[in-house]
């Protein structure tokens, strides 16, 4: 297992610390279509320069 040290927190998994990829909108789980789905999963904006990314 492989940690990284936090000067807050000590020692944490580097499992914690791994990107999540581009933040956006999740279409609702109830109501959303296939076609939500795929455009959500597959069909991404590749945009040069800065964006928000949850890690």
């Amino acid at each position: 297992m492989f940690r990284i040290p936090c000067p807050y927190c000590g020692l944490r998994n580097v499992s914690e610390f791994r990107h999540v990829g581009g933040r956006r909108a999740r279409p609702d789980v109830r109501t959303a279509t296939p076609a939500q789905w795929r455009a959500y999963l597959y069909e991404q904006d590749n945009i040069a320069g800065w964006s928000a990314e949850s890690w």
